[in-house]
């Protein structure tokens, strides 16, 4: 990927996180201080760490499960992971999430 399409794919990637808001109306995602880490590779593959505020609730499960959905239907993106951080069973919730 050239560095323009690199910076492009990022742009995107940080228009979803602004607007993409919490189920509970904490507000976006970059508001809430839910996502704490992310990193994009230049091959389109994502990687990111939340630390949900509401710990085994089914809605934000969906929801995270929508925003992964939402990340691949970019043709640039190959691959969304997400991990959990901050919870008991964080590992469950990854493996829902990412199947």
């Amino acid at each position: 990927m050239s560095a323009r399409s690199y910076a492009k794919l990022q742009r995107q990637v940080a228009e979803v996180f602004a607007n993409w808001q919490d189920p509970h109306g904490r507000g976006s995602l970059n508001e809430n201080g839910d996502l704490k880490g992310i990193e994009i590779s230049e091959s389109g593959q994502i990687r990111m760490a939340i630390n949900p505020a509401h710990p085994h609730c089914p809605c934000c499960l969906i929801d995270l499960r929508d925003l992964r959905n939402t990340l691949l239907k970019n043709k640039k993106i190959s691959s969304v992971e997400i991990n959990i951080i901050g919870i008991p069973a964080n590992n469950r919730w990854a493996n829902a999430i990412n199947e």
